[in-house]
């Protein structure tokens, strides 16, 4: 195929990122025109909760100590003064002047709880209830790296959890720091130190394998099931926030290009590559490939037909 004809096939290429929970027409469309294309669930119409939010506090404050309270809307939380010795403590803003910095953790916090009905913000709500996690460049305690009540059930919505030294200068950071913030917001939601899986986020130290809530031993007893020395971190998460039943937002930006007379590559930006489902190529209303579970938010497709 010469060259001329490449670049007029990829121009006639329209991207459709299939959703895991898109609706069913788009699924019956395609199905019109493809009949082995995988299929496309509907979205559960049921009235659901809605989601927890989770504040991602970049900005600092002053937070000072409560008897037994963890109340995220005024700062207050026991932690300031049984775990930091403190009345009060003044926490500077993490990031500042890096947006990127802050994106990335966001969007790892996002990828890595997209199964449960929560979602995460950097501005702090006008009302309701919210979890807080506040990430700061000082270093509060040595001998930790953050810190969370363990609030079995999520029952409290309100806990306000604290991540410390996040340095723009260590290399470690952003990555290691949007696992260690995904470890002690799973403390807030109920979760409890495990030992022994290294994929697990709630394991005890270092986590640099880790990237799930799974079945694993815990550390210590069992706070929330007295007697059961083991925790299934995904069940305790649905039992607190829910399964996500919202359809995630669609794909944006999709674009392509040729790289030989079979392949094309695309690209497209989305929240997770785990919610994307799929993709389909359509050349001049026609299907010429679709793609299951693409290694996105990038992919180069080698199996179009020599003709297309």
């Amino acid at each position: 195929m010469k060259l001329g004809v490449k670049i007029a096939v990829v121009a006639g290429l329209a991207l459709t990122a299939c959703m895991a929970e898109d609706d069913a027409t788009q699924a019956d469309d395609a199905a019109e025109e493809v009949t082995d294309e995988p299929d496309v669930s509907e979205v559960s119409q049921e009235v659901v909760a809605p989601p927890h939010t989770v504040y991602v506090n970049f900005g600092g404050g002053t937070f000072t100590d409560c008897d037994a309270c963890s109340l995220s809307a005024s700062n207050r939380s026991w932690v300031v003064g049984t775990v930091f010795k403190k009345s009060s403590i003044t926490l500077g803003a993490a990031f500042a002047g890096l947006p990127a910095r802050r994106a990335s953790i966001m969007s790892y916090l996002r990828h890595v709880y997209y199964k449960y009905n929560v979602q995460f913000v950097e501005s702090r709500p006008a009302s309701g209830n919210y979890t807080m996690v506040v990430v700061t460049p000082e270093t509060i305690r040595d001998d930790l790296s953050g810190y969370s009540p363990i609030d079995c059930g999520n029952a409290s919505r309100m806990d306000i959890a604290f991540v410390w030294n996040a340095k723009t200068s260590d290399p470690l950071y952003p990555d290691q720091l949007a696992k260690l913030v995904a470890h002690e917001l799973g403390h807030s939601f109920g979760l409890e130190h495990v030992v022994g899986n290294a994929a697990d986020l709630m394991l005890a130290g270092g986590r640099d394998a880790a990237h799930t809530f799974s079945t694993s031993t815990l550390l210590e007893a069992n706070r929330c099931e007295p007697g059961n020395p083991r925790q299934d971190g995904h069940a305790r998460l649905v039992a607190g926030l829910g399964h996500q039943t919202a359809a995630p937002p669609a794909p944006t930006g999709p674009f392509g290009g040729p790289v030989s007379w079979n392949q094309v590559w695309l690209n497209w930006s989305a929240p997770s590559s785990q919610i994307v489902a799929g993709y389909i190529v359509r050349r001049n209303g026609v299907v010429v490939s679709w793609q299951p579970n693409p290694v996105g938010p990038g992919f180069v497709d080698a199996n179009l037909p020599e003709s297309n």
